[in-house]
């Protein structure tokens, strides 16, 4: 028998489901957070991997494809996915709910744009992105997660985590989903695309963000910028799981990708000296560029021992996209309040959701470098700090560091870090695992640098992954403590079902626990022997 959820949810009011005459209604007008976690770890089924194309293509048949990814790829394992979360109806209302919660927020007269704009019409322009600035009290706590790429349940389990700790010892979001006032969430972006359940995950994240309109922030990520949704799966996703309403969904998507902010920062004001010190959330890099340099090659980046014409002189100029100065002056002056700025910037090739990092590089004066995934560069540590302290100000504030993802690395949470030898070709940056809590700064005579990259992809890595900032006004500094779980990963492919169980821990608290159940092996008999599931076409 079809299970009904009922959630309820202390905030948002918003109608997501209209009547279906195949479906029961959700009453999602009282959402809870952690019912949808619950649903989706013990009736949808995990994998671990993701869902690839079925044929790998050749360039003459990737021309003749509408996307990378397409509707047939999704279709292969429709009957392994277990109960459906969400009708096509609800899906459709949940995103309009989301646009408007994001429209409504964006156009509030408490919040400060500069310059002074109909802001929701300039984000619908491909040209324009925009960075979000906020001062928040010392005792804030911010929670930071990156890069799912489907893996709903990944994000299902982090979000149990916040209730049932052995990190934080404390409950941070209450059993209907509401998180405590000095917390704070940040979402990297990429959480579609490749996986089998990036619907599910921005349900799951949307729902978060609805219950919790100014707690939880959803960055843009290259997957939401331009149009790289519809070739790495979400479009084909949706096409795959609703008969009806697909083109609605896909539409209603990239609408909403558009009102999401490229750049975060959020300050803590230290009481003690009356100054703010920022960190910087982005799913990409900082948009950083050399103004003058000759056309680079693959040989530029490994060249011979004798090669003494580095590619980038060491007078290059930097470039930046953005100037966030005012935007962080203003923030400072003006706590506890949005502070929003538009850029200029081609949102779809934008830096910010683009580039990445490199630490010590094969040329020992080679501070830029074209990344590998076309149009992007990335940036040597040092001039990243040079950056960070150019818009600070002594007076006033700083910066501490980068949180970011984009780059899928082993481990979950790693910290840039300077090469103990020369890399290779197949293996040209360097991150170290961040296994222990590390305050956020910068000091020349330390071996790595205050960046750091956070991803949450178990169908690759086998891992669950996100860390929590807190501000220490003694140090005057950010501490960042990385909170990784192993996650079941068979060898073989299969899927299975995960079991929550509560166990009570020396300190009295208690700690949530996951294991898998109903595993199932994939193989081209299981659609037959498996029991039938209900439709996802709806």
């Amino acid at each position: 028998m079809r299970l009904v959820i009922i959630f309820y949810m202390g905030c948002y009011t918003g109608i997501l489901a209209m009547q279906s005459p195949c479906h029961k209604i959700i009453n999602s007008s009282n959402i809870n957070v952690l019912d949808i976690a619950h649903h989706i770890l013990q009736k949808m089924y995990e994998f671990n991997y993701f869902c690839t194309p079925q044929v790998e293509d050749s360039p003459k048949q990737k021309a003749c494809r509408p996307h990378f990814y397409i509707k047939s790829d999704y279709d292969l394992d429709n009957l392994l996915l277990g109960e459906p979360l969400i009708t096509s109806y609800e899906c459709a209302n949940l995103l309009e709910d989301a646009i408007n919660l994001y429209e409504k927020t964006l156009n509030a007269k408490t919040s400060v744009w500069l310059p002074t704009l109909d802001c929701t019409k300039e984000q619908q322009s491909k040209n324009i992105i925009y960075a979000q600035a906020k001062v928040l009290p010392s005792s804030t706590r911010i929670i930071v997660m990156g890069d799912y790429h489907g893996c709903a349940h990944s994000l299902a389990r982090n979000i149990m985590y916040l209730k049932y700790n052995d990190l934080l010892n404390q409950e941070l979001i209450n059993e209907k989903g509401i998180l405590d006032p000095s917390v704070q969430i940040v979402i990297l972006g990429d959480l579609a695309d490749r996986g089998h359940y990036g619907v599910e995950t921005w349900v799951l994240a949307l729902a978060l963000k609805l219950c919790n309109p100014h707690q939880v922030t959803i960055l843009q990520g290259n997957h939401e910028g331009g149009e790289l949704h519809n070739f790495y799966g979400l479009t084909a996703e949706v096409e795959s799981k609703f008969e009806t309403l697909s083109a609605k969904i896909n539409t209603l998507f990239p609408k909403l990708f558009n009102l999401l902010p490229q750049v975060l920062f959020i300050g803590a004001q230290n009481d003690r000296t009356n100054k703010v010190s920022y960190l910087y959330f982005c799913h990409g890099g900082m948009a950083l560029q050399p103004q003058n340099y000759r056309a680079l090659t693959i040989d530029d980046l490994f060249p011979d021992e004798d090669d003494d014409n580095p590619p980038i002189p060491e007078d290059a100029v930097v470039s930046a996209t953005a100037n966030f100065q005012h935007l962080l002056s203003t923030a400072v002056n003006i706590p506890y309040k949005n502070i929003y700025a538009n850029y200029q910037v081609n949102a779809a090739r934008s830096g910010f959701i683009w580039d990445g990092f490199i630490a010590k590089s094969p040329l020992e004066n080679q501070l830029f470098r074209p990344g590998t995934r076309g149009g992007d560069w990335l940036i040597h540590g040092s001039i990243v700090m040079d950056y960070l302290q150019m818009l600070s100000n002594k007076n006033s504030h700083t910066i501490a560091g980068i949180i970011r993802g984009h780059d899928h690395l082993d481990y979950g949470i790693n910290i840039l870090t300077n090469f103990a030898k020369p890399p290779t070709k197949n293996d040209p940056l360097y991150w170290e695992p961040l296994k222990n809590p590390k305050k956020i700064f910068y000091n020349e005579n330390i071996n790595a640098f205050p960046i750091f990259t956070i991803t949450s992809i178990p169908e690759v890595f086998g891992k669950d992954a996100f860390a929590l900032l807190t501000f220490d006004e003694h140090d005057d500094a950010w501490i960042i403590t990385p909170y990784i779980k192993n996650t079941y990963y068979p060898d073989a492919q299969m899927r299975w079902l995960n079991k929550a169980y509560f166990q009570q821990n020396d300190q009295e608290a208690q700690e949530v626990l996951f294991k898998p159940y109903d595993i199932r092996p994939i193989n081209q008999d299981e659609e037959e022997s498996c029991p039938e599931n209900p439709s996802l076409q709806a």
